[in-house]
């Protein structure tokens, strides 16, 4: 295509006359059962409707990669929910075999697969959607095979989980709707099918799909800074480390999945661990991004400092060093009644720093905020703080961290605020 952004009303069935790929930097399939049933009694309602009028359900960004198949850069959640639910409708339609009902289900197989072209011109089968990250294994190709009631749910990637959960929510959504009535469920397909529409935005390559993307999204409330920030990590990547990139990202969203912490409070606080001289809210992290090109110019190196922090954060959330020892410090601190996290930034600013180090911190922290909790001191006036001493750590050598560890309480607090001075 030339470098104009095209952009195509598509109906499902003219969508899934062709081929699409769901890149490995893109985020997996996460849609839970109340996603796709609202998506489901949408286009429902619409069916039921005099007339069955035209349904719109949203847009796609898409570019075409070497292969000349379309990457899909935004919609896949809804695309991938769209597909299954072809896959269940042809199987609860075959389930009518032998009754008064038709149960060819031809016109639903040529959007769920069919013959193709490869790049040197050699006669293919290609399923219409194709998940390329790694914890999709093959579960969208065995619901494309008919194979669905063969899944179970056993040894599943949560992500595998999540896919199959939504082949039985949609397949238990058509059975209590229609019922035994065939004939109905046949019609609601054929609806799917000619009526439900949504625009297709196609792009000259995957930086400039990224780009609308990051427009359309900054711009309104569907995703969150975290999902904002990786599509602008990939923005700037080279296409030869967005895999190696893309597994530092899961692994630190996994990270940061299990310290029960919301991600945008994780990324405010490395954010002000590492390289922010005052406090950003939810609101501005994204802004601060744009803004600071320069903490991210190597986005390799960028991902795995972000990986290394998430880990330590869920460490510390746990009441553990980096290293995996128990802090006895940390601990204390969970039990405290305070519900501020506040102190996380200063953890992670010491967490490339050695174990005494950090047990010396914790130690610090443990005994000041008890101090705030039992005089019922408000701890937002420490937020500043936590801030200045994250860059006074920064700035002290590894020689005064060897004795940080022997020196008087007093003393350490002056190391912390001779860094503080040091960084400004």
């Amino acid at each position: 295509m030339s470098g104009k952004i095209e952009s195509l009303t598509l109906t499902v069935g003219q969508l899934f006359n062709d081929n699409y790929t769901v890149p490995i930097y893109q985020r997996e399939y996460v849609w839970t059962k109340s996603q796709v049933e609202q998506l489901l009694d949408d286009i429902s309602n619409s069916f039921d409707m005099d007339d069955s009028p035209e349904y719109f359900v949203g847009s796609t960004i898409v570019c075409k990669n070497t292969k000349n198949l379309y990457d899909i850069i935004d919609g896949q959640q809804r695309l991938t929910t769209l597909y299954i639910t072809l896959c269940c409708l042809r199987d609860v339609i075959k389930g009518f075999a032998g009754s008064a009902v038709d149960s060819n289900t031809d016109f639903i197989n040529k959007m769920i697969s069919d013959s193709d072209n490869d790049d040197k011109g050699n006669n293919i089968y290609r399923y219409r959607i194709s998940l390329q990250y790694t914890d999709s294994r093959d579960i969208l190709d065995r619901l494309a095979n008919g194979d669905g009631e063969k899944v179970g749910s056993i040894g599943l990637s949560k992500s595998m989980d999540n896919i199959y959960k939504a082949y039985t929510s949609i397949k238990q959504f058509i059975e209590d709707t229609f019922g035994e009535d065939g004939l109905g469920i046949r019609a609601f397909a054929a609806y799917l099918k000619d009526k439900v529409n949504l625009i297709r935005i196609e792009t000259r390559d995957v930086n400039h799909a990224l780009r609308i993307f990051e427009t359309i999204n900054s711009r309104g409330v569907s995703l969150n800074p975290m999902d904002l920030l990786k599509n602008l990590i990939f923005m700037r990547s080279k296409t030869i480390d967005f895999e190696k990139i893309s597994v530092n990202w899961k692994e630190a969203m996994d990270n940061i999945e299990a310290s029960k912490e919301p991600p945008a409070r994780f990324l405010i606080y490395f954010v002000t661990a590492f390289y922010s001289d005052k406090t950003v809210n939810e609101n501005q992290i994204y802004d601060w991004f744009l803004k600071n090109p320069e903490k991210y110019a190597y986005p390799l190196i960028f991902s795995k400092d972000l990986l290394e922090a998430a880990k330590a954060f869920k460490k510390y959330v746990s009441g553990f060093n980096p290293d995996g020892t128990e802090n006895k410090y940390l601990q204390s601190l969970k039990l405290q009644s305070s519900k501020s996290t506040r102190h996380l930034i200063l953890l992670l600013a010491v967490s490339k720093k050695n174990t005494d180090f950090s047990n010396e911190i914790a130690k610090f922290l443990e005994n000041l905020l008890f101090v705030y909790m039992i005089t019922s001191t408000n701890t937002r006036k420490l937020d500043t703080k936590f801030v200045e001493w994250a860059r006074a750590v920064s700035k002290i050598s590894k020689y005064l961290i060897s004795g940080f560890r022997r020196s008087r309480p007093r003393t350490r607090v002056l190391l912390l605020s001779c860094g503080a001075w040091l960084g400004r």
